[in-house]
């Protein structure tokens, strides 16, 4: 059983400057099965996103001629091309991207785009991620906190294919908690999060990771093979909730237990927490206590 422990942590404020790089905090998908693109394919060079006044700029910049398709569609869920298996990310609502002509890989199938999966800290936009490559169609999957309205241009010198999200949905900021790398503790960082839903929002904000600039101020992100959650529920100041994924604390004092029993505990209603694996498995379903599964014990 674990020790509850209230954070007793320092703030990170929340970066809304451009995306300069990612955290691989989960699985991500691979660039194999890609069909190849030849010498005058263009290439996907790079991925950026920002915070402006009423909504989110998500970009993709290419080495050469803008992508023969595109296509921009709200879908429940992230697929991966080919297969059609969910690609885990943290949101309430996604965008599946396909941008057809082009190649995101080099011929040794390195990225040329950068990080696999992103970490954004924007105000609506939470995380990008990768979800294939097959016979010249790179896909990709945004996870934001809310459905609202997005817009598509395309833009030239350099080619560009922009999604803006607008990220005026009612939405409050709250402290979601990471590990800070130099203790081994938890460390708090500010997210936008759904008014209505905050506890909601505030884990899927962890589980897509710090940013990139917080990642370099000593940021981590300790999920303990989880790729997210499900079932969360509070009542009658118990929170609930059930790992996706896998589930290993490594054995290990710190896991992503420390991290979403802090997350959680911000909140009034919330005084003791109980983390269920993903078989559904917890020590002490019933009762006034903290609890954990087995594979979470140290």
């Amino acid at each position: 059983m674990f020790r509850r422990k209230k954070p007793r942590t320092r703030s990170v404020l929340l970066s809304l400057a451009l995306l300069a790089g990612a955290s691989a905090t989960l699985a991500v998908p691979t660039l194999a099965d890609a069909a190849g693109g030849s010498s005058g394919t263009s290439k996907l060079v790079a991925i950026r996103t920002a915070t402006h006044p009423g909504y989110d700029r998500l970009v993709f910049e290419f080495s050469g001629k803008l992508p023969s398709h595109t296509f921009v569609q709200w879908a429940p869920k992230i697929a991966r091309d080919g297969s059609g298996d969910t690609v885990p990310a943290g949101g309430n609502a996604f965008l599946q991207i396909g941008l057809g002509g082009v190649t995101g890989y080099t011929k040794n199938y390195a990225s040329t785009f950068g990080p696999l999966r992103r970490s954004t800290g924007n105000q609506n936009l939470n995380e990008v991620v990768h979800a294939g490559e097959f016979e010249g169609m790179v896909s990709f999957g945004a996870a934001m906190m809310a459905r609202t309205s997005y817009s598509v241009l395309k833009l030239t010198n350099p080619s560009r294919v922009v999604i803006d999200i607008r990220n005026d949905y009612a939405r409050t900021r709250v402290p979601v908690y990471f590990t800070n790398r130099a203790t081994a503790e938890t460390r708090s960082v500010w997210r936008y999060v759904p008014a209505g839903a905050p506890a909601t929002g505030a884990l899927h904000r962890m589980f897509a990771g710090p940013t990139p600039a917080e990642s370099a101020a000593g940021v981590g992100n300790t999920l303990s093979k989880a790729t997210g959650f499900t079932n969360l529920s509070i009542s009658n100041g118990i929170a609930r909730v059930r790992l996706t994924g896998g589930c290993s604390a490594g054995g290990g004092a710190f896991s992503v237990a420390n991290q979403i029993d802090a997350t959680l505990s911000h909140y009034p209603t919330v005084r003791w927490v109980k983390i269920y694996s993903p078989t559904g498995q917890t020590g002490a379903p019933t009762g006034n206590s903290d609890s954990l599964p087995t594979c979470l014990e140290p």
